[in-house]
């Protein structure tokens, strides 16, 4: 499990990405986030702009928590490899 911020956890096996949200997105990062939005997958975690975004099959989270904090955390996790 990865801890994303607030209350919510999603399994490390079923994150695809985790992205910076501060920084300048790719044109077609930015068209897939808008076609989320579109379809109702996006989930703002905590009040404020968003520090980092992940990326899962069906659910796409805004998160506060940094994105290196987040690659850190995966990491950590993922050295038991007990949730993939």
């Amino acid at each position: 499990m990865l801890h994303i911020g607030a209350d919510v956890t999603v399994l490390l096996k079923d994150v695809i990405v985790i992205l910076n949200a501060r920084r300048g997105l790719a044109e077609s990062t930015r068209q897939f986030l808008g076609n989320a939005r579109h379809k109702g997958a996006v989930r703002l975690i905590a009040d404020g702009a968003p520090k980092s975004i992940v990326v899962l099959d069906e659910k796409v989270y805004q998160s506060p928590i940094s994105s290196v904090t987040l690659a850190k955390r995966a990491g950590e996790k993922g050295a038991g490899r007990d949730d993939r």
